[in-house]
């Protein structure tokens, strides 16, 4: 996306044409100390460690598709014809951005910066214009049929300092899922029971499930990416870190992209499954899974691939 467009939408703020960006509000989580993992899980949720995270505002609700689709100028793949939707009078701003990508995350957090006057957080290569303005928002067919989208070439890092948007950390979605200085003891975000907090009927709406401890809503329904590479050896090597931002190094996955085979290094993804297992047993508040940054699934339904935005609070 050009700066030119970016300036427009900003307009548009100012004149209150984009009250869609307005919907989601940014609750406080005072930081703290807290046991993260499990220790009777699979070898990748374990083992139980000490981390500490120091105070940041998280999104009540998941990026809406509403605010994804009029920042971006571009909307998920099949937005408009999931199965159940026609004729049940969604609105945009009630259901999720799904199929988002990690790379396309990231850079909807650091145009959303940019649109609202803060100091974005994301850069590759050093330059931050690089991931605002050079990621090229598409879905070709041939990437469709891979469940792959463009990527952002280059080494990508973070400002920590930067008063922008930008992903949580693994450690920071854990510490809110748990409800922070609460310390909730629930299996799940708010409950112990998994139906209290997955929404299973279509189609699915945010918001309409028992929030946590902090007010924050559906961080049980489906995959939300996270700042941090994905390494199964990570939680033993990180044991009373502070504000951990994950290994230098992810693990490697073999995927097909454009009929060829390539190898990636994997992103964290938090939120479990997608309401599917009456269970909830990948769904926990400590459950890990990963994928390659240009995956965008979206084969299942709207609840695929999902994000949600952190701010430092300083």
């Amino acid at each position: 996306m050009k700066k030119s467009k970016i300036l427009a939408i900003a307009f548009g703020l100012a004149l209150g044409l984009g009250s869609a960006f307005a919907q989601n509000t940014m609750l406080y989580v005072k930081g703290g100390t807290f046991q993260m993992g499990s220790e009777d899980s699979a070898d990748k949720d374990a083992p139980l460690h000490t981390v500490t995270v120091s105070d940041f505002y998280i999104s009540k609700y998941k990026v809406s598709l509403s605010e994804y689709g009029e920042l971006t100028g571009k909307w998920p793949f099949n937005y408009n014809n999931i199965d159940g939707w026609k004729g049940s009078n969604v609105s945009y701003s009630e259901v999720p951005a799904f199929g988002i990508s990690w790379y396309e995350a990231i850079a909807y957090c650091n145009q959303l910066s940019v649109a609202e006057g803060l100091t974005p957080c994301y850069a590759v290569d050093g330059s931050k214009d690089k991931v605002t303005y050079g990621l090229p928002f598409y879905k070709s067919n041939e990437n469709f049929m891979t469940s792959c989208s463009g990527i952002i070439d280059g080494k990508i890092t973070c400002d920590w300092n930067a008063n922008g948007y930008r992903l949580p950390t693994e450690a920071e979605w854990e510490y809110a899922a748990r409800g922070g200085i609460y310390k909730s003891t629930y299996k799940f975000a708010g409950s112990n029971l998994y139906k209290d907090v997955c929404n299973k009927e279509g189609p699915y709406k945010m918001g309409k499930k028992k929030a946590n401890a902090i007010g924050i809503h559906d961080m049980n329904m489906g995959p939300e990416w996270c700042w941090d590479l994905y390494s199964s050896s990570y939680y033993s090597k990180s044991d009373g870190s502070v504000n951990p931002h994950g290994p230098d190094k992810g693990d490697i996955r073999e995927v097909y992209i454009n009929y060829s085979s390539v190898k990636r290094e994997t992103r964290v993804q938090r939120g479990g499954d997608y309401c599917n297992d009456e269970t909830g047993l990948n769904s926990r508040v400590y459950s890990r899974r990963c994928d390659v940054p240009e995956k965008f699934e979206i084969l299942v339904g709207p609840t695929e691939y999902t994000f949600r935005l952190v701010r430092n609070a300083k």
